[in-house]
């Protein structure tokens, strides 16, 4: 039964749930539905960007599928044209530009999202870039740990994370493009797909938000429990960093220094025996921690205040804004897909 409370004038009442309505002359009650709350304007909007960032997900996963079908396919078709290793670094190089710009592209399209908005790329500010450096090399062993945390956890209860693996090559023009393909566009395409698309379509909602959201999908979307703890907190550097300039520069920046660091200890350690690599690793987390440190005490002296986010000038809590935007129908398929891909790299151990 629906409960109707009186108002001024003949036949007008209320209802919680139908708004305003008149008994008319006719068969049945009129009525004008309420207006919706500015919560549930809200759960909507969220809803909405949701659902465009998941159908970017799932759109990266399809296309990095055909497209990489299609590539490794003439390779396979077309054998002798070029070496086996730099064939395989193009295919690679190709298949991982087009995962990217076209979901992403199609997202920020669907949002209406101007290309200054996707890509800020202004000027990036030398002097917290500068700072930044020391920062993420403070982050890097803290998230090393996250991800050992983790790895602990699975092997607790008898299962083991993988993650890709890539081999360097040894001929040169492939040697090339490996580096490209690991440690350039990398820097470039990730930080347009996150804290470009996905970052500035949040930021209406909060600033905290978005960088946290964003950093979440970031770490979700490697799709292997080895590297997602590890992304999700670099994701959390970048965005706030890209929030504070207000340029993806300084995290396309990072981004690359980070990566071509990984590069370069995969093909200086490659060949050095266990006892070298556990030296060199202790030695450079060492150097990290007190880089990260130096580099927090020079930011809060010189670089600002720390928290600088705007208000988030929304109705609803963080919590359930986050549980709204992983809920809707697009998100909801995403993270299927992602869980499906995640449990294939894990393995029973006993």
């Amino acid at each position: 039964m629906i409960n109707r409370y009186p108002q001024q004038g003949g036949g007008s009442y209320y209802s919680p749930d139908m708004g305003f309505y008149t008994q008319g002359p006719g068969p049945g009650p009129y009525y004008v539905p309420a207006p919706p709350t500015p919560a549930r304007q809200e759960k909507k909007r969220i809803r909405r960007c949701g659902n465009f960032l998941g159908l970017a997900v799932i759109l990266y996963t399809v296309t990095s599928m055909m497209v990489g079908a299609v590539v490794y396919g003439v390779v396979w078709l077309a054998p002798g044209i070029v070496s086996g290793q730099l064939m395989e670094q193009i295919a690679t190089m190709v298949t991982y530009i087009a995962s990217f710009a076209l979901p992403f592209g199609v997202c920020a399209a669907l949002e209406r999202m101007p290309l200054r908005t996707a890509l800020p790329l202004r000027r990036f500010n030398g002097k917290i870039t500068l700072l930044a450096i020391p920062l993420s090399m403070g982050a890097s062993v803290a998230a090393s740990y996250l991800t050992a945390l983790v790895g602990a956890v699975f092997s607790a209860v008898g299962m083991e994370a993988s993650s890709p693996e890539f081999p360097v090559p040894t001929q040169t023009a492939a040697f090339v493009l490996y580096v490209v393909n690991m440690a350039v566009l990398p820097a470039f395409l990730e930080e347009f797909a996150f804290r470009g698309v996905i970052l500035q379509s949040l930021r209406r909602f909060g600033d905290a938000f978005a960088v946290g959201m964003s950093a979440v999908i970031f770490g979700l979307m490697h799709m292997n429990m080895v590297q997602a703890p590890y992304a999700v907190v670099m994701g959390l550097l970048f965005g706030y960093l890209t929030v504070r300039t207000g340029s993806l520069w300084t995290g396309i920046i990072l981004h690359f220094i980070n990566n071509m660091t990984s590069v370069g200890f995969q093909i200086l350690l490659e060949r050095a025996s266990a006892s070298v690599q556990q030296s060199v690793n202790a030695a450079y987390t060492l150097l990290c921690l007190m880089m990260g440190a130096l580099g927090l005490v020079l930011y809060l002296l010189k670089g600002g205040k720390l928290w600088f986010f705007r208000p988030a000038g929304t109705v609803c809590s963080g919590g359930k804004k986050a549980l709204y935007l992983f809920t809707s129908a697009g998100m909801i398929v995403a993270l299927v897909q992602i869980a499906l891909f995640m449990a294939m790299t894990l393995r029973w151990v006993g």
